[in-house]
């Protein structure tokens, strides 16, 4: 199993990384207005979005399950 640290930074790239397809997203929606030849890159940068975004909820979901299993020991 990861260490709580790996997951953190795991999960800080891939927000980064999820911000970055989000830009290259907005660019070429907005580009797509006066240009038509971005449009056959739009839906591979959508699900390629969609599934980091997938991955980082899961890599959440075991850093936030690590965090909690912490501090209930520590209370105790």
């Amino acid at each position: 199993m990861k260490s709580v640290a790996e997951i953190i930074d795991e999960v800080s790239m891939s927000i980064y990384e999820i911000k970055s397809l989000m830009q290259c997203t907005r660019i070429i929606l907005e580009d797509d207005i006066s240009n038509n030849e971005n449009s056959p890159h739009l839906l591979p940068l959508i699900k390629l979005t969609e599934d980091r975004f997938k991955k980082l909820q899961e890599e959440y979901s075991i850093l936030e399950e690590n965090v909690y299993k912490n501090f209930l020991l520590r209370e105790q």
